[in-house]
């Protein structure tokens, strides 16, 4: 299953009015996590699009085993809607600190330890 972080860039990549990117919030103390920037419009509706695509990815790729189906849906909902918000010049910020940026996305965790 991808991550989120992966879900996230690909989203934003085929977008091309959002960017998925790492950023460092307030205290945050210089760590990286996860962000969408962007115009406010165009950013939760790529929230909202993402929150739809992963109830039909993981209902046609992956287990149809209702006991793993909803709790994985869950787990990456709750993720996506605990974000935090900053106004970036004329844009916003969307990011989850619970998320680390990763560089490398070939072994990256799914999500980081609180």
């Amino acid at each position: 299953m991808k991550t989120l972080q992966r879900y996230l860039q690909e989203f934003a990549d085929d977008d091309g009015d959002v960017e998925c990117r790492s950023y460092s919030g307030r205290f945050m103390y210089g760590r990286s996590c996860v962000a969408l920037t962007g115009s406010s419009e165009r950013v939760f509706a790529l929230l909202g699009e993402l929150l739809a695509e992963f109830l039909d990815d993981l209902y046609h790729k992956g287990t149809a085993h209702e006991d793993v189906l909803l709790p994985a849906f869950k787990q990456y909902a709750r993720i996506l809607m605990d974000f935090r918000q900053d106004q970036m010049g004329l844009g916003t910020v969307i990011y989850w600190p619970q998320l680390n940026w990763e560089e490398d996305q070939s072994d990256a965790p799914e999500v980081a330890d609180e």
